[in-house]
């Protein structure tokens, strides 16, 4: 329904100063390719039950992540949680921000309210906590406080998890795009 010129101008205000190059996707997967690892086990599914299975895993540990933080949150808030606007629409295109966001509040509610959380759950938290930074615009603040408190508490075990995690996915990246 646009002119060619305005088409263009469209384009150029999208992707940058010039359209991208015949043959290339602008809009292909740009994440690194840690991103992947939750996605992976739905991957032999149809699409329709992927899709099924990845708006429900994220409702899922959306709710456990946020009772776990919050254990005296009324139970009406964590049901109309999803039902906010950011979290519905990131819950209906699939995006892994939702899962992102579910694990930074885990984890904070882990560092700031549970005294002693046990070496399974620190570990749990911490690797989830590396594989967040496939989003550093939302979470490199978080992740930073994060890091310098379990310092300050001594949790070397979510420390040890949190850069093993890193480790890890940087070198799954590395080997998957050398």
């Amino acid at each position: 329904p646009y002119s060619p010129e305005v088409h263009q101008i469209i384009q150029e205000g999208i992707f940058g100063s010039q359209p991208p190059p015949a043959g290339t996707d602008p809009m292909r997967f740009a994440y690194p390719p840690f991103v992947i690892l939750p996605i992976a086990p739905l991957l032999s599914l149809r699409f329709d039950w992927a899709i099924s299975a990845w708006f429900s895993l994220n409702l899922l540990i959306l709710m456990i992540c946020t009772r776990y933080a919050f254990p005296k949150m009324p139970l009406w808030m964590l049901v109309i949680l999803p039902l906010s606007y950011p979290f519905a629409i990131g819950l209906a295109l699939g995006n892994f921000s939702v899962l992102v966001f579910a694990i930074l509040i885990a984890c904070l509610g882990s560092q700031l309210t549970h005294k002693n959380p046990s070496s399974l759950v620190q570990i749990c938290l911490g690797a989830g906590l590396a594989w967040t930074l496939a989003k550093p615009q939302i979470s490199w603040f978080f992740v930073a406080f994060l890091i310098l408190y379990a310092l300050l508490l001594k949790r070397k075990a979510f420390l040890i998890a949190w850069a093993g995690g890193l480790a890890g996915m940087v070198g799954f990246s590395f080997a998957v795009l050398p």
